[in-house]
């Protein structure tokens, strides 16, 4: 059971609307004489009636004979002049913002305002139409009323939220990247070090095969590496960190590696133990005083051979 208004004015038709799946069906209540109580009815229809006076007017039908029966009802209220129209500038706002709250009382009366808070700007008496700005400062929904000669109450809601967060600053991306070493020999191991900040991605790049420097994604914080490279040479290793909405930055650290130095033993003399020094000292010593004895009997068989030669006899060859 319904009905077509629910609040028409005095006078104004509705139409009153069931259906029931039981018979038969007899209305009750209403005025009397406005055409509707104590009629036998069809288990579907429709009645058009007014009341000629304000006020809430209650429609009954039950159907089906007791104890299965089923009763509906529906209630109208009839009104002595339409309701005002108030409305909103928006439904939603920031608090501590202005919304603009507009009216007409539909007769000319004049109007009273109430809810919202106390002093945002609705209150009192105001006159048939106009509008005002009103301003909350407390994070709520706001009911407004409005109420106009003899028509009925009317209002209107408006939901005031919190500011929206301060947008955060956005900064761009920055890396460093250092050597533990700025040179090494080849097979030993070099730590690389990097700090990224602001970045949406990190790549590394560089570098020798098999050296553990990476070649893929980084962490965007920062890290460590320990890389080794065999073979000698200049070796740079390098990161690239981006981010949206700025250009790319990079940091390179390059690393000389050497050759390794391999000293080899040539052939000499084998070592004596302790004392060696010495040794020498004296063979040299030895092989002087051996060339003097030398040089000094070669003198005397010269002598020798002289004397004899001019003596001729055996004296002298002993005196000689």
């Amino acid at each position: 059971m319904s009905a077509s208004n629910q609040q028409p004015l005095i006078n104004q038709p509705i139409t009153i609307s069931w259906n029931s799946n039981t018979a038969p069906c007899t209305s009750a209540s209403g005025t009397g004489y406005d055409g509707w109580g104590g009629k036998s009815l069809q288990t579907a229809g429709t009645v058009t009636l007014t009341e000629p006076s304000a006020g809430s007017y209650f429609y009954q039908l039950r159907c089906g004979v007791p104890p299965l029966f089923a009763d509906a009802s529906v209630t109208v209220n009839f009104i002595a002049a339409a309701p005002p129209q108030l409305q909103a500038s928006a439904s939603s706002v920031l608090a501590g913002q202005h919304v603009r709250l507009s009216w007409s009382s539909s007769d000319g009366s004049t109007c009273n305002a109430g809810g919202g808070a106390a002093g945002d700007g609705w209150a009192g008496s105001l006159a048939a139409s106009g509008s005002v700005d009103v301003r909350e400062t407390g994070v709520a929904t706001y009911t407004y009323l409005l109420t106009c000669g003899a028509a009925p109450q009317v209002s209107t809601q408006v939901v005031f939220t919190s500011p929206p967060p301060a947008p955060q600053q956005t900064l761009p991306p920055t890396v460093s990247l250092t050597a533990s070493a700025s040179s090494i020999t080849a097979g030993q191991s070099v730590t690389l070090t990097y700090t990224a900040a602001n970045a949406d991605s990190c790549t590394g790049t560089g570098g020798g095969a098999g050296d553990n420097w990476p070649s893929s994604t980084l962490n965007v914080s920062g890290a460590t590496r320990t890389v080794t490279e065999a073979t000698p040479g200049s070796y740079t290793y390098t990161i690239t960190c981006t981010r949206t909405g700025f250009a790319a930055v990079t940091s390179s650290v390059t690393v000389a590696v050497n050759a390794q130095v391999i000293v080899s033993a040539s052939p000499s003399e084998p070592k004596s133990s302790g004392g060696g020094g010495v040794i020498r000292v004296m063979d040299s010593l030895c092989l002087a005083l051996l060339t003097l004895v030398r040089l000094t009997y070669g003198s005397r068989r010269r002598r020798r051979r002289g004397v004899t030669g001019a003596c001729g006899n055996s004296r002298c060859r002993l005196s000689a």
